[in-house]
């Protein structure tokens, strides 16, 4: 066997966060997303249920029950082939707060913009590597 030829293209299609079984190398936790509000946008939305449920700040949310622990891996997943949770939408909200591009952390400020709640998340936790 020798080198490819000049006009050999391989494409190879590998993805961490999909794996199973012993080889994987991430947990799969929550999937977040909110339903697109009618009329009006993801950060109005948000806010009426903080209102509603007579939080006064985002960063209220924090104590929120049902909030993962710990620190988790991001990724944003498209919203047209996932179903969007049926958990409460207040929490999916305070989730995606929480959500930078990359980490999901409870330990920092609660953040609404347009583009963070308009998203749909997984989380991941690293496997540690002496886990059975």
């Amino acid at each position: 066997m020798g080198p490819p030829p000049p006009n050999c293209h391989q494409e190879i299609y590998s993805n961490l966060f999909e794996s199973s079984g012993e080889a994987s190398v991430f947990t799969p936790g929550l999937v977040v997303g909110l339903r697109q509000p009618v009329k009006r946008s993801f950060l109005d939305a948000a806010r009426r249920l903080l209102a509603r449920r007579g939080y006064k700040t985002p960063n209220d949310l924090r104590a929120l029950p049902g909030l993962p622990e710990g620190r988790w891996i991001c990724r944003e997943l498209p919203r047209e082939t996932i179903s969007v949770s049926s958990a409460d939408p207040l929490l999916n909200a305070a989730i995606l707060g929480l959500c930078n591009p990359v980490f999901y952390s409870p330990d920092r400020p609660v953040l609404w913009t347009e583009s963070r709640l308009s998203r749909c998340v997984g989380l991941y936790r690293q496997r540690c590597f002496y886990e059975d």
